[in-house]
């Protein structure tokens, strides 16, 4: 969810069109946007909208870039962004990471849940899973 979109605006356009990409091209798409808008390596409020609007023309279309711009205040993609922030203000979790680990059937037990609010190890991440398998 977009944790610096008050402090740097752009950040919040990232994650309009993270979201957009998510939705519209799937997950795989969506972690090749993620790791590519790392890896221009502006970090701390270097980012600009230019960044943002030509990396992204390599995976949405203009279509759907004009949908990111109306996001802003309405549709889809900002009633997510609404909705992921406001489950993540109700767990608690001020930042990124955080990590939710859960069984995968509709009864599951709230004992075999995980919560990680912040960095881990993949051991951590596996003891997490494990749990969640029963």
């Amino acid at each position: 969810f977009p944790i610096f979109s008050s402090r740097w605006p752009v950040s919040g356009l990232a994650a309009r069109v993270g979201e957009q990409v998510w939705l519209t091209q799937g997950g795989a798409k969506y972690l090749d946007w993620h790791n590519a808008l790392y890896a221009t390596g502006k970090v701390e409020g270097a980012l600009t909208e230019h960044d943002v609007y030509t990396l992204a023309q390599h995976y949405l279309t203009p279509t759907q870039l004009a949908a990111v711009k109306e996001a802003q205040s309405s549709g889809a993609v900002h009633d997510a962004l609404l909705t992921n922030q406001a489950l993540a203000q109700h767990m608690d979790f001020s930042g990124t990471p955080a990590f939710v680990v859960m069984p995968q059937t509709q009864n599951g037990d709230v004992k075999r849940v995980t919560v990680i609010p912040g960095s881990t190890t993949q051991d951590m991440l596996q003891m997490a899973i494990q749990k969640a398998k029963g």
